[in-house]
């Protein structure tokens, strides 16, 4: 696919383009990571979390990504981080 504009360069909106210069490629990254099992305390934190309205992202980010993340990185101290929270605006650079 190739993106092109139409030849006054006003693009409005998706309709405006005519083609998109992007090739998808299709690859398997993670096929050498084994699966591995929640921990004890991560199956009775969800188990309680999920009993919690979960209606919001904030209240699901908070109720079950944060305590996975929570879990993988004790086992895997200093590899990673994540922030909660920040706008990484990039813009302001």
């Amino acid at each position: 696919m190739k993106i092109c504009r139409k030849t006054n360069h006003n693009v409005n909106g998706y309709a405006d383009l005519k083609e998109l210069a992007i090739d998808v490629v299709g690859l398997k990254l993670f096929t050498h990571i084994l699966p591995i099992q929640p921990s004890d305390l991560l199956r009775q934190v969800l188990a309680n979390n999920q009993q919690l309205p979960l209606q919001s992202e904030k209240a699901k980010s908070e109720l079950l990504i944060t305590p996975i993340l929570n879990d993988i990185w004790q086992r895997n101290p200093k590899a990673f981080t994540y922030f909660s929270g920040y706008q990484f605006n990039i813009d302001d650079m």
